[in-house]
């Protein structure tokens, strides 16, 4: 049995060996870590053995295992890592451009309006454009019953 696994664990890495790229390394990890996969198969066949050799070959079963599992993630790894530095970013490159918007129709007119009265002499001025019972009436010390408050 500890041929066998020994045997196993040579295969997979003379198969990891021949790996190109990641997706490579993924397909031979499933072949022998996956679901169906030659190691996972010698695990369901143990419950087959003799009592006194189950814990040693579950034991060397296991390590073959984790043995391969963490080969398989460096093996990974590596390929992930080496395809990262042909993707990196050129951060010296310019940004794209944003297209500007335009202004409201109205905006506009409204701008041009305020530039031909301030070519004629006129001030610009801004403020509320409603104004308070308070402004038009009570600061100014309007009486409570004046006629002009009758709005």
């Amino acid at each position: 049995m500890e041929n066998d696994l020994d045997h196993i664990q040579q295969q997979a890495l003379k198969d990891l060996e021949t790996a190109a790229n990641g997706q490579d390394v993924q397909n031979i990890s499933v072949r022998y870590l996956g679901r169906k996969g030659v190691l996972t198969q010698f695990l369901r066949n143990i419950s087959k053995l003799p009592a006194q050799q189950r814990p040693a070959a579950g034991k060397k079963a296991n390590e073959v295992k984790n043995i391969l599992d963490e080969i398989f993630k460096t093996a990974a790894e590596k390929f992930e890592l080496g395809g990262i530095k042909d993707t990196s970013i050129d951060v010296s490159l310019p940004g794209r451009v944003l297209a500007c918007g335009a202004l409201h129709p109205v905006t506009q007119t409204n701008q041009q309006i305020c530039d031909i009265f301030s070519n004629l002499g006129f001030d610009i001025a801004e403020g509320p454009e409603v104004e308070s019972d308070y402004y038009n009436f009570e600061a100014l010390n309007f009486p409570k019953d004046h006629p002009a408050r009758d709005m």
